[in-house]
């Protein structure tokens, strides 16, 4: 197995080399454990997105560059885990770096810590090994959804709002 090490990731400096080695990566079956090239983008555009966590994700990197993505959805709690096909056996431990950096402690009615974290870790029907990996670990499935595609070979049609509409940015709705 090729050397490989982990580091934090570094917003200002990192951003585009990730999304590159999401696009290099993407699998149509796999999805890349759902940290799609558009979502990295969007996930660092949101309001939402805790920057101040930001260097809690980690990139994993060998003398070809990138190998591996771990980041959280938006805040801590829930994790992506990508690693390039052909380094998949990193998973245990970028699932490690993970449980330690990305997940949250669960406290008591008082809000102190009870002695457990907890983690969500997103993960698809194809990524067999991380499922595995996951059920080893004791993970429970908790959440499953259908994701359907839809080829979109014909242009879009053009579409008019009616008079009086607008559309406008998420951030003016109250």
């Amino acid at each position: 197995m090729p050397q490989s090490q982990v580091r934090r990731y570094d917003v200002l400096s990192d951003f585009n080399t990730v999304y590159d080695f999401l696009v290099d990566t993407f699998d149509l079956n796999t999805f890349n454990s759902y940290l799609l090239p558009a979502y990295w983008e969007y996930l660092h555009l949101h309001p939402e997105f805790d920057y101040l966590h930001a260097e809690r994700m980690g990139i994993w990197r060998s003398d070809d560059g990138i190998v591996g993505v771990v980041a959280f959805d938006m805040a801590l709690g829930d994790a992506h885990l990508h690693p390039s096909p052909s380094h998949v056996y990193l998973l245990p431990q970028m699932l490690d770096w993970t449980e330690q950096e990305i997940s949250l402690p669960i406290t008591d009615a008082s809000g102190n810590f009870a002695g457990n974290r907890k983690l969500g870790v997103w993960v698809t029907d194809a990524e067999t090994s991380k499922r595995e990996l996951l059920l080893n670990r004791g993970y429970q499935l908790e959440y499953r959804e259908p994701v359907r595609l839809f080829s979109y070979s014909q242009p879009f049609s053009e579409r008019a709002l009616p008079p009086g509409y607008r559309l406008i940015q998420g951030s003016e709705v109250d």
